[in-house]
Formats: structure tokens, sequence, C-alpha cells
């Protein structure tokens, strides 16, 4: 049949608005149709419109390839094989399953077996074993630097939060910040009354340290460590006035003296200058100075091997000191039996009660506190860098508040004196020589540091007691070892001379002044060498060397260290010709 024309165009139409429009955004939302998936449209010319069949198109024949024909054929083969062969092996039978292990039965004396322990891998054990030793050895290595407390990876036990804070702020979220403190005596970068020269040997070490303390006149001073050519300490007064900065406001406000920024509190004058961007305590003082960090009484134990400790030789709490009765009285002081409490920072608060005696001054000065401050100083050097059992401790101080106290060890034994009037018949003279023999040893030990004691008596050497039970099977036995330790520290200072002043020496101790004193109004070691007391039953090798101590001219006087090693060839013989030998080296 001819073909229609008019269908032919119409399909060509459709065919162009298909292509123009794919998706048929032109036509409405009606009568669009979604595109088919995969639906290629018919072949119009292999449909036949009439009969609506396809036309069988025949093509011809084309001849077949030998080599292609054989290639198919094994290909086929090898096909049918593999199939056959997979075949089979689905008929053969597989193996059963292997039957279950038999469980175990419990045994009636234990409810649960025992588990079975594997063997651990001992290689893998070590090396894990070994890496974490060596981040520990590290970790430990950066927190042992004082860099790392400065830093804050680490902090010490008394820093702030303690573990009692850390105990009571276990219910509040994080983070914590730090209680307003009302009282400046509460701060735990408080020293109380210290004199400055102390404060800028101990205390100050790198530039921005600062601390806070108080004068004899009850003034707070906020010392800094500056960052100026040589790094001098400065010393702010903090005053409490009225500023007016606002007017009819008659409220009294904290300020450094000279300076507009106040606060309410020490602690907020001081968080003000901390937090400030601008160099604030700079720019109101005139001092190249920054407050970066706070020391503690501890120091934040950076220097806990290389110095003493001052945390617990400071006071706070002044009624943590208990005087009971009046042992004796002297010139400008009092001595009383007492007690006092320390307060460790754990959890739990623990106190611990040490019986100490108490010396009251009578004055309340900044000469007094001076004088406090250098005994204490002085003793706690000498026991850290020579040895505890050397002279009496100072056991703390009080000079938060008025009267000024002094906690020393308590001897057993008495002083020196007592102790041989008590033991007359116990010490021997050789024990005496032995005496003799430490106390020239800590001696010379305390002239190397360079400090001077100035007052060598045998009333300021004391005899404490220790017993010791030793166990032997069944039986016990109590025996006391006497320890001499020298005290009276009071007028000792901090170089190896010292003028003389008759006025204030005490009167007790002039008859162990050297003659020459009296005219060159200088105490030395020599002046010391020549109040070096002996016994009164003295063996024949100890009579020259108490006439060259006892020389009116000093250059002639034996040093400390001489006196000490003939007084050790006098009690141990053996060592006689050593230091003979020693002696002619030198001259030599």
């Amino acid at each position: 049949m001819p073909k229609d024309p008019l269908a032919a165009s119409s399909r060509t139409k459709k065919k162009k608005n298909n292509n123009d429009d794919p998706m048929g955004l032109s036509q409405s939302k009606k009568s669009r149709k979604k595109p088919d998936k995969k639906a290629p449209p018919p072949a119009a010319a292999d449909l036949d419109r009439s009969t609506k069949k396809k036309k069988i198109i025949v093509s011809p024949a084309k001849k077949e390839d030998p080599k292609q024909s054989q290639q198919q054929k094994r290909h086929a083969s090898e096909k049918d094989a593999r199939k056959d062969h997979a075949s089979e092996k689905r008929q053969v039978k597989e193996p059963p399953p292997p039957p279950p292990a038999p469980k175990k039965e419990k045994s009636p004396k234990y409810e649960h077996d025992p588990k079975v322990i594997e063997t651990p891998n001992v290689k893998k054990l070590k090396v894990e074993t070994t890496l974490k030793s060596e981040e520990s050895k590290v970790k430990k290595e950066i927190l042992a630097r004082p860099e790392s407390i400065r830093q804050g990876l680490k902090k010490c036990v008394h820093m702030w939060p303690t573990p009692s804070d850390i105990e009571k702020l276990k219910a509040t979220p994080k983070p914590w910040s730090i209680p307003q403190v009302r009282q400046t005596q509460n701060l735990e970068y408080f020293l109380g009354r210290v004199p400055q020269w102390y404060i800028e040997e101990k205390f100050l070490k790198n530039p921005g340290d600062f601390l806070v303390s108080r004068d004899p006149t009850n003034k707070f001073i906020l010392s800094v460590k500056t960052k100026e050519p040589g790094n001098p300490c400065a010393h702010f007064i903090v005053e409490f006035t009225e500023t007016q900065l606002v007017r009819n406001d008659r409220n009294y406000y904290h300020r450094l003296v000279g300076t507009v920024p106040q606060s309410n509190t020490v602690q907020g004058l001081i968080q003000k200058y901390k937090d400030s961007q601008t160099g604030m305590l700079k720019q109101n003082t005139k001092r190249d100075a920054e407050l970066l960090t706070a020391i503690l009484p501890c120091q934040s134990c950076i220097y806990s091997t290389q110095e003493y400790n001052y945390h617990y030789v400071f006071i706070r709490n002044p009624k943590d000191v208990i005087t009971k009765e009046q042992i004796a009285k002297g010139e400008g002081y009092r001595l009383y039996k007492g007690t006092r409490t320390i307060r460790l920072p754990t959890i739990t608060e623990s106190i611990t009660i040490r019986p100490v005696i108490v010396k009251e001054y009578d004055t309340q000065n900044a000469e007094t506190m001076d004088m406090i401050v250098r005994e204490m100083h002085i003793v706690q050097t000498i026991r850290f860098k020579i040895g505890v059992n050397t002279v009496v401790n100072v056991e703390g101080i009080v000079t938060v508040q008025k009267p000024f106290h002094v906690l020393y060890k308590v001897c057993s034994e008495g002083s020196l004196m007592e102790y041989l009037k008590a033991h007359v018949e116990d010490v021997q003279v050789k024990e005496k020589f032995l005496l003799l023999q430490d106390l020239a040893c800590t001696l010379y030990q305390v002239y190397k540091l360079g400090y001077l004691h100035s007052d060598i008596s045998a009333q300021n050497i004391f005899v404490d007691c220790k017993e010791i039970i030793i166990k032997d099977l069944k039986e016990i036995n109590d025996s006391k070892k006497a320890r001499f330790l020298i005290g009276g520290w009071k007028n000792a200072v901090m170089e190896k001379t010292k003028k003389f002043d008759a006025d204030k020496y005490p009167l007790c101790s002039c008859r162990y002044l050297a003659p020459e004193i009296f005219t060159t109004n200088i105490l030395n070691e020599s002046t010391e060498v020549y109040a070096f007391e002996m016994t009164d039953e003295i063996p024949s090798d100890a009579q020259k060397l108490i006439q060259e101590c006892m020389e009116e001219d000093a250059t002639k006087r034996p040093s400390m260290i001489e006196v000490w090693r003939r007084l050790r060839a006098i009690n141990e013989p053996a060592t006689k010709s050593l230091i003979q030998k020693t002696a002619k080296t030198q001259q030599l």
C-alpha cells in the first residue's frame, strides 16, 4: 500500500518537538509525560503501517572460514568438559563434620570451673613495657624541670587547687575559678613580715616573679623582679585610702602609691595588673616590670633539691602556736615551753603536733624582724648543706602579728654545761675530745659557707639524746646516743667578719673574747678559735694546741680546720702520721 504522507509529516514534527524539548517543559503539567527509561523509538522504515509487521530482510549468506569454525568447536568442547567435571565434583559426597567436643563436667567442689589462663606473648609485652617506661621517663624528665611549673605543665601540692580544694570542687563543673580572697594574709603568695633583702636573695629569681609581704609598719608590699639591666627588684607600697576617683565616693580602696588603678582587694588589684595587655604596671610605676609568676612560700617546690623549703618554717596562722609555762628570761626575750600544729595539704586535713621551745621578743621593730629572719636563714641553710644533726633547728617563725616568736627544737639534755655537770662520772676525757672534734669540723664548714657565729661558748652548745632500741632475739636494750648541736645563732652574720658592739654583746660571753677585739672591734675566725673552749683535764698532746689558740697575736693562731685536724690526730693516733706528712708536703 502507498505510504501516508500526512502520517509521515506528523511523525517528523513529533521528533523535532521531542528533540527540542526532551523533558517536555513546554507542555502543561497535566499533559506532560515522564520520559520512558531505556525505550528507544521504533524505526519507521522497518514497519509496515497496514499490517504492523516487521519486514524480514534476508541478507546474503557469508562463507565460513574453516579456522574459525575449528576454534569455536574447540571452545565448546572445553566448556562441556568443565561442566562435566563440576557435576562430578558435586556428586562426590563431602566428609561428615567432626563430632562436637565433649563438655567439661563441673566439679562438685566448685560452682564454676577455673578459667584457662592463656600464655601471653612475652616479646610483645616486653616491647610495650619498654615503650611505656620510655614515655614515662620522658614525662618525668619534662615535669622535673623548673620550667614545667612556670609553663603550667605541672603544679605543686601547695598551689591552688590543693587536694582538699579538688575534693570540694568535684561536684561543680569545670573550668574552676580561683575564689576571691578578702583577707590578704590568706593569699597563697603572701609571705608575712620579711625584710626586703631576704625576698631578693631567696624568692625572686626570674623577671616577672612577684609576691606580697608586709613591712614592720604593717603596710603591704608588692615585690617584683624587673626587666631592667641587672634585673633589680622593685618594691611597691600598697595603700588603703579614699581614692575619690568618683565624686562623693567615700569608700576605701587598695592601690599602689602614686598610681590610678584601684580595687576592693589586693588580689583584685594584682589581677588587674596581671591581665592588662597594655603594660599597665609599667605605665603607672615608670618601671620596666610585669606580673608573670606568683611565688609561693614553697617556691612552687621548684628548688626543693637545691635549697631549703620556707613553707613549713613560715607559720601563717598564729593560733597554731600555743605557749605554756615560762622556762627562762634573757636580754629582750623570754623562753616558754609550747607546741606547734603542722597542717599538711591532703584531701582530709592531717594535723601533727610537735613540742617546741618558744622565744618571745619584747620589741617588734625592723631590727628584731631582721634578726629573726637572718637567724632562721643561716640555720636552715646549714642544715640543708652541711647536715641535719649539726645545729639546733629553727622549727618556725611567727611574724604575721605581734609579738614575734621563734620556735626551736627541744633538746632533751639542755646545754653542754648542764650535760657535763649531770654526767661527771660518765663522760670521759676521750669523749670530750671527740665532742670538740665534731664541733670544730662543723664550725669549719660554717666558715666555708661564709657565715660567722660570733658567740661560741659552752652555753650555746646543746645536747639531744636519741633513744635507739636494739632488738636481738628476745633481748631489748635501750641505749641513748648524744648529739651535740650548735645553737645561739641570734648574733650570727652572713659574712666572715663582724664589727664588735659591746653594748649589744651578751655579758656572759665576754670572758671568751680574744684580747685584740677591744682594740680592733672586729670578730672573725681567729677570734672564735680563741673562744673555742677546752676542758680542765688536758692531755699533754693538747697543751701546745691550747697555747697556740690563746696566742695574743691573731696571725699566730691556727685556723679552725687545723684545730679540727689536730684534735682528730689526738683522738685517732693512726691519722697523726698522715697529718704530719701533709704538713711536710704543704711546706715543700
